[in-house]
């Protein structure tokens, strides 16, 4: 039935003596002690121990395939080859040793390239696509198990989508059973409930004024500005990357982002929202205008993430995309005379 379905190796291996099972995230052994034992056997058996027995009609309809192979298709196999059935179950046996083998080579990569974050598992790109194609088909296949418990439902055409869709650019997704999405990123592929999960920032949701100087809480983002003269950092501690302008004019820790700005420059009145179609700035360092939506390609930005990064625009221009690039004309120079330093944290 597998192979007329289009199975792969694992569905000619057939059923298993001992099955682990996940229905409801919490593991059953299934164990079959009559696997090995044809019905003949099982019938005579019961008979000569004078044991009651239970038919189920449901064999007998033809409306199932199961059925039709079982009492149509295997007889006509048999008229090939009378021993279909030894034959059969011969296949069978090879594929399951050659799969115990495959699953002990997969699961030593398992433990060490592949990681699960909560409901998602993420492969690493570069190491995925140097593998065989019968290792990347067990690896897929073994994380379907692991998110859904048991592989109800997914069909060879499944992990033949993801196979192709592993060669194709950044950005792509496909939708699999039970709502799962497997999504290809620039160094990685995300197979989960949403992509977006993994991303570090919140949803952005509408935009707001800054406080300056003061703090304003938005989006799951608690932003603080200060106003700070340029001679009075100089006497003191002003960092390294706001006197040589640095590389991108601000500062990334586990505490959030930092950036400055010369204050004439980029002014006073700032709001925070997502990107919009159309938007451009200049980023540091360069003497030409970029647009944002090529600018996050260009810096490798998950396509998922990209609608979560805030970004920072004053009244005539973009002036940061938070926590990757500011805008190079309201960069703090040795002319600057007031310095504003924006601090974003997650609440």
């Amino acid at each position: 039935m597998h192979l007329i379905r289009g199975s792969g190796t694992r569905g000619l291996r057939g059923l298993s003596a001992v099955t682990k099972w996940h229905p409801f995230r919490e593991e059953l052994i299934i164990i079959r002690p009559l696997l090995e034992i044809n019905r003949r056997e099982t019938e005579q058996y019961c008979r000569d121990h004078m044991l009651p027995t239970r038919t189920d009609k449901s064999n007998a309809s033809w409306d199932f395939l199961r059925n039709r192979i079982r009492l149509e298709l295997r007889p006509m196999l048999a008229s090939y080859n009378p021993q279909i059935n030894e034959a059969l179950l011969k296949m069978a046996t090879i594929a399951g040793d050659e799969l115990a083998f495959l699953d002990d080579q997969v699961r030593l990569q398992w433990k060490t390239r592949v990681k699960k974050h909560k409901d998602t598992i993420v492969f690493n790109k570069e190491h995925l696509l140097s593998q065989p194609k019968a290792v990347k088909r067990h690896l897929l296949r073994m994380a379907l198990e692991e998110l859904l418990g048991n592989l109800k439902d997914i069909e060879t055409r499944h992990i033949e989508e993801m196979m192709e869709l592993m060669e194709k650019a950044a950005g792509r997704k496909i939708s699999l059973p039970y709502g799962l999405v497997f999504s290809t990123e620039y160094d990685r592929y995300l197979l989960g409930p949403d992509p977006a999960k993994l991303c570090p920032f919140p949803v952005m949701e509408g935009e707001t004024t800054l406080r300056i100087p003061g703090e304003t809480s938005f989006s799951g983002w608690r932003i603080t500005a200060r106003i700070t003269e340029a001679k009075v950092l100089e006497s003191t501690k002003i960092p390294k990357l706001v006197k040589s302008g640095g590389t991108k004019n601000m500062e990334i820790s586990r505490r959030g982002f930092s950036a400055y700005f010369d204050l004439d420059r980029s002014g006073d009145n700032l709001r925070v929202r997502a990107i919009k179609p159309g938007d451009r700035f200049q980023p540091f360092g360069l003497a030409e205008v970029k647009k944002v939506s090529r600018f996050m390609i260009d810096a490798r930005i998950p396509h998922a993430w990209r609608t979560r990064i805030p970004i920072v625009e004053s009244t005539n221009q973009i002036t940061w995309v938070t926590g990757y690039r500011t805008d190079d004309r309201s960069k703090v120079t040795k002319e600057t005379r007031k310095i504003l330093k924006l601090h974003f944290r997650l609440l």
